[in-house]
């Protein structure tokens, strides 16, 4: 049936079906929205039955039912996005009433999913990537302690530091935990942390000053982070950095069967993908296959769709879901040194 209606749909007899992206195009975490729409722009090229129909969110959790509702009345049988933890834990409760399935890309709290089972994840969790960082930091890199600069207002930066806390200590380290609200002056205690190891599990807008603020100083500091690092914008500030700076991630260009997706979006785009690019990729994908194995194109259909498929291959790599719907999948982490990536580990 579903390719008979697509055959239909590609003479252009039929309406288009219609995917909405609620992501943040302006603000301050305008450049994961940006990286990830990119993604989802390549991955329907050859597909002219989708129409995309994009909402700027701005990053504000406000603005997140508001947009859902709206691409639900102009005909969106599924959803991609919101990007941010915050901004996701939000969609659960207007999913389940407007009934349409949302895949959230990148967001990483492991809480969101349970609000909805509307709600579809296309990342790994915090729990899953703090635990990883706190074995990757005690294991390899032999450390025994390790502080930790959170902003606890935020879910996404406060919970993932309380999984790498617990997870680190349970190893055996020991962890000082300094919170921060993203705007004070951390040269004073960047100097106390002089010769130590700091976990930033920050986006990328706000690791920069600290980074920098530290070099600055001549402090010789190990800096970690998580996948709120992986943004262009922050490889290219700190690209003369020549200091130990290490983070979890999505995606790795250098794993065997992604080349093409590589080579194409460094055609088109002009540089290479990032997680988020990746992850946009993936999303779109995985709505795809789920529109192609679908009885109808309801949201509806979509929906059970989505629910019947277990597994799923992708450039960020093959993953199962659990019976929460957030994939087990691949973390990597990977080195910046002086503005050029490295894989370190995949766990």
């Amino acid at each position: 049936m579903i390719k008979l209606l697509l055959f239909v749909l590609l003479l252009g007899k039929s309406p288009k079906i219609k995917i909405g992206i609620n992501f943040p195009l302006t603000g301050p975490v305008a450049a994961y929205g940006k990286h990830c729409l990119e993604g989802i722009e390549l991955g329907v090229l050859g597909h002219p039955e989708i129409e995309l129909i994009i909402k700027d969110n701005e990053g504000k959790a406000e603005n997140i039912v508001v947009i859902l509702r709206k691409l639900a009345e102009e005909g969106a049988v599924g959803v991609i996005g919101p990007l941010i933890s915050s901004n996701a834990i939000v969609a659960g409760l207007e999913a389940s009433e407007l009934g349409i399935p949302v895949l959230l890309p990148g967001a990483t709290n492991t809480a969101v999913t349970k609000v909805s089972r509307f709600l579809f994840r296309g990342c790994y969790t915090d729990e899953q990537q703090g635990k990883a960082l706190a074995n990757f930091s005690y294991s390899t890199l032999g450390k025994r302690e390790v502080n930790v600069i959170a902003d606890t207002t935020n879910i996404y930066s406060g919970s993932l530091a309380l999984y790498f806390k617990r997870e680190f200590e349970n190893s055996g380290g020991a962890v000082q935990f300094i919170e921060w609200d993203g705007e004070a002056d951390l040269s004073e205690t960047l100097q106390e942390l002089m010769n130590s190891t700091i976990f930033l599990p920050l986006y990328y807008e706000n690791v920069v000053p600290v980074v920098k603020n530290a070099r600055a100083q001549n402090l010789n500091i190990t800096f970690l982070g998580a996948d709120g690092w992986d943004a262009p914008e922050l490889f290219q500030t700190l690209e003369e950095d020549s200091g130990e700076l290490y983070f979890s991630t999505h995606y790795c260009k250098t794993e065997e069967g992604i080349q093409e997706f590589t080579e194409l979006y460094k055609e088109k785009y002009g540089e290479d993908p990032n997680a988020f690019a990746a992850l946009g990729f993936d999303a779109i994908s995985l709505f795809l296959l789920a529109i192609q194995e679908a009885e109808g194109i309801r949201p509806g259909d979509i929906q059970s769709s989505i629910e019947n498929i277990t597994t799923f291959e992708g450039v960020t790599g093959f993953f199962k879901y659990d019976h929460s719907r957030d994939p087990m999948k691949d973390i990597f982490i990977l080195q910046l040194h002086k503005g050029k990536l490295s894989l370190i580990e995949k766990l």
